[in-house]
């Protein structure tokens, strides 16, 4: 909140303390737009060195102090942070002759608010959404009060935890059952089709641009291709296997990448933690599609041994998603019960890696 004073503005800035951290800073912004940058700042930092209040400038790409300024911008000021919540006060003149980067105060700015940690008496990198004002705002009035965009970062992170569930949980799940449990319930049906193809079926949304575009067009392409697929007994069903099997692959490469650069977005306000996770996630799916195919290698070798007829139509027949299996004699392959017994592992560890991302995105901030 502010009043005017004379030919200062006086304003009164509280927040909580994001941490019990001993330096610690909360800076007010005034701005032509709502974006940082090319602004008008006080800074009140909290710190080892005593508790100072300084004028600054957002330049384009770092921020600027000038101290030489303090005594004669700041006629007022005083800093306090006691019971968890830093309290400060300023007296902010109107304008200053002769410097343009102290914005004059009888025109009309944007107020944006950051808060953050300092090292050694500078205020370093803010983290999460500012408080920003929904509107230009006449500093000759005498009270309002700045409030953060909420409707913003709850939308930012709804997105951010949707895309979690559908790429870390629903691909991640699909992609190994298609991938490698298609000999698996092979006389059952799940919405007319086999239950491997049903449960590998996702659908996705944009993510990112550049990065977020390129993969919506991989999975355009790829339910194209489905459509479009050869029969189970075509020549060219190999190739298309391999095609598809390799844009799927680069598809969720290209997610997870993607992901991991949504975390260094500031408007996401994502704990850094969460980078830690998404690689911990990324070795494991590596290792998991290197086990499951050393595995499903020496179950192949051992059907070929078992069967003394066409191992290329029981193929044709267990990997098709509509083809019914006349043959009752054809049951599940060798290795079933491992198979399902990793899947359950697997199921496990994706859902504690989906959880721990989605919590930490919905409920721990970036400080």
């Amino acid at each position: 909140m502010w009043r005017e004073e004379g030919d200062s503005i006086l304003f009164d800035v509280r927040a909580n303390q994001v941490t019990s951290r001993a330096e610690e800073y909360i800076a007010v912004a005034f701005s032509k737009d709502t974006k940082m940058g090319s602004d008008s700042v006080v800074e009140c930092t909290e710190s080892d060195f005593g508790n100072k209040v300084h004028v600054s400038y957002n330049g384009r790409f770092k921020n600027e102090l000038m101290k030489e300024l303090d005594n004669t911008v700041l006629p007022i000021q005083r800093m306090r942070a006691v019971d968890g919540v830093i309290h400060c006060q300023f007296a902010r003149k109107k304008s200053q002759r002769g410097e343009d980067r102290v914005f004059d105060l009888e025109n009309d700015y944007y107020v944006l608010v950051a808060q953050g940690h300092a090292k050694n008496g500078r205020k370093q990198e803010h983290g999460g959404l500012p408080a920003i004002s929904e509107k230009v705002v006449d500093f000759q009035e005498r009270y309002m009060v700045v409030t953060p965009l909420l409707i913003d970062r709850i939308f930012i992170k709804t997105h951010a935890c949707v895309m979690v569930f559908a790429w870390l949980f629903c691909a991640s799940i699909g992609t190994v059952v298609a991938r490698f449990y298609k000999p698996l319930w092979p006389h059952k049906t799940l919405c007319k089709r086999k239950v491997w193809f049903t449960v590998s079926i996702q659908r996705f949304r944009k993510l990112h641009p550049v990065v977020g575009i390129v993969t919506t067009f991989v999975v355009i392409v790829q339910i194209v291709l489905g459509i479009f697929r050869p029969h189970s007994s075509s020549e060219n069903r190999p190739v298309f296997n391999w095609g598809h099997w390799l844009l799927g692959i680069i598809t969720h490469i290209l997610t997870v990448f993607n992901m991991m650069l949504g975390v260094g977005l500031k408007k996401a306000s994502v704990h850094p933690s969460v980078l830690y996770v998404l690689y911990a996630f990324a070795v494991y799916q590596v290792l998991a599609v290197i086990v499951l195919e050393i595995i499903f290698c020496n179950i192949r070798v051992k059907v070929r041994k078992q069967q003394s007829y066409s191992i290329y139509e029981i193929r044709n027949a267990i990997y098709s998603s509509t083809k019914d299996i006349l043959d009752a004699t054809v049951s599940e392959p060798p290795g079933s019960f491992l198979l399902r017994v990793l899947l359950f592992v697997h199921v496990l560890i994706i859902t504690s890696f989906t959880a721990a991302v989605i919590f930490v995105i919905a409920f721990i901030d970036q400080y």
